[in-house]
């Protein structure tokens, strides 16, 4: 509740949107964690994110500026992110915490499709033939340009519902250009996130066309995708220990409607 609060307070009288002027509102908690929190209204309009405060980095180089930063890079290259809002600094209103607010994207996450969607929907398989290929070249794109992306596990991409789909990069607070002597350690780590999905989900051929589309912006060894391959293994066993992934969405029967509906099903 304290929490919430402190939203309402930081957001009062900041117009977001003439179509929705009320939007203190309520809003559900999507996701939680020590760092931060992510909270959508339920006006399904806007999506916060909350960072807890930290210490010196934090007030040096704050998530919302860092953020800001990413997506005028995101924007000037034309990669699609959320709509950025509002980027707020620390105050007495937010309770010490940088935030920042996005319009809502209608979307599913890379890792939710393929665990709990495209195994169950045998008649999307030609719509989702060809996302593998886009998602290697929205990989090597971000690179070739000299950035990386901060966390690029598969549910930081999301998937809109219509065709073709929009590919959207979510988490982009610690998206940023490495300095040039860690630039190949950042993008074998991006690679080993974005392979992250175990094989009976994102198989063998779905691979090679993610391979063969960031081959298309940008060289790749084979030695590199095979260390972000054992990599991927390395980080699935440890972080997936006893083999579950995502929990159900009840967004997911929302957004199969949507493109069903776009599919002219």
């Amino acid at each position: 509740m304290q929490q919430s609060s402190r939203i309402h307070s930081a957001l009062d009288g900041v117009p977001l949107d003439p179509a929705h002027p009320d939007w203190s509102g309520h809003w559900d908690i999507l996701s939680s964690r020590a760092s931060a929190s992510v909270h959508l209204h339920r006006s399904g309009a806007w999506v916060i994110k909350r960072f807890a405060a930290g210490g010196l980095r934090f007030r040096l180089n704050p998530p919302h500026e860092r953020i800001r930063r990413a997506h005028r890079f995101l924007a000037g290259s034309g990669l699609d992110a959320p709509e950025l809002l509002i980027c707020g600094s620390p105050s007495r209103a937010s309770g010490g915490c940088s935030f920042v607010v996005y319009r809502h994207t209608d979307g599913i996450g890379l890792g939710s499709l393929c665990t709990r969607i495209l195994p169950d929907a045998a008649e999307l398989a030609d719509w989702s033939a060809p996302l593998w290929g886009r998602i290697g070249e929205l990989a090597g794109k971000i690179h070739a340009l000299g950035w990386v992306h901060g966390d690029l596990q598969p549910d930081n991409i999301l998937i809109t519902p219509e065709s073709p789909p929009r590919l959207v990069l979510i988490d982009n607070e610690r998206t940023r250009a490495p300095l040039p002597w860690r630039r190949a350690r950042e993008r074998r780590r991006n690679l080993a996130q974005l392979l992250m999905l175990p094989c009976e989900y994102l198989p063998q051929p779905a691979r090679a066309q993610m391979l063969a589309g960031y081959r298309r912006l940008l060289p790749c060894p084979d030695a590199l995708w095979m260390q972000a391959e054992a990599r991927a293994a390395q980080r699935r066993a440890e972080k997936y220990p006893h083999g579950q992934w995502l929990e159900g969405d009840r967004s997911d029967a929302v957004w199969l409607r949507r493109l069903r509906e776009a599919l002219g099903g």
